[in-house]
């Protein structure tokens, strides 16, 4: 099953999947980066997210791929406690293979969060279009647009304009970032420095789909 894109009824003030209006607690499956993730869908004064099964909460928009999904009973058993064991998204954009293993094992060992992982601005761009993440992971020399080019069209969009971007490089200079405005950790990196980064960055992070 591919799935269909969700929509938004105007008249209703709902997201509809399939010609049928969610409502909080409705169980759908959500495509990111070509794996289905199952969810609980609720509603804040912010917008629509999904709660995963391993406590992550991504908020959703119209046009993101999505299904509806039969195992009810076992995902609302694990809404129990949901706001205290809230995880966060981080999405990583790396196109060399060993440094993407290296910081996603290091993400998901040293942290409690969730990773997904692609390797061009352009994917990263298309995700960001319907998912917004808690921080953005971004290496500078990326396929087809640098990480600069992906944070500046990012700080075109005013959803997207508090997303929090901590760039890793080692071609970026520091005061080449600090002109730009981003946070940069220089490659090579000391492992409790990106992680204590991350953490920080995280701490004062809340999407606002």
């Amino acid at each position: 099953m591919e799935g269909n894109r969700l929509g938004y009824n105007q008249e209703q003030g709902c997201l509809e999947l399939h010609g049928s209006l969610l409502q909080s607690g409705d169980v759908i499956e959500v495509s990111i980066m070509g794996h289905w993730i199952p969810g609980q869908v609720h509603r804040d004064a912010s917008g629509w997210y999904l709660f995963t099964l391993d406590h992550v909460g991504i908020r959703l928009q119209p046009g993101v791929r999505a299904r509806f999904e039969r195992r009810r009973s076992n995902l609302q058993n694990n809404q129990q406690g949901k706001h205290s064991q809230e995880k966060k998204l981080i999405l990583l954009v790396e196109d060399d293979a060993v440094h993407a293993s290296i910081l996603y094992q290091i993400l998901r060992q040293e942290t409690p969060h969730h990773v997904y992982c692609t390797s061009d601005g352009d994917a990263a761009w298309r995700f960001l279009q319907h998912i917004k993440p808690h921080l953005l992971l971004l290496d500078y020399l990326l396929p087809r647009m640098t990480g600069l080019e992906l944070y500046d069209k990012i700080r075109t969009v005013a959803k997207l304009r508090d997303l929090p971007v901590l760039m890793v490089s080692a071609v970026l200079t520091p005061e080449e970032a600090q002109e730009q405005g981003v946070e940069l950790i220089r490659k090579p990196f000391e492992l409790d420095e990106l992680v204590d980064t991350v953490t920080r960055m995280l701490d004062t992070s809340s999407p606002s789909y």
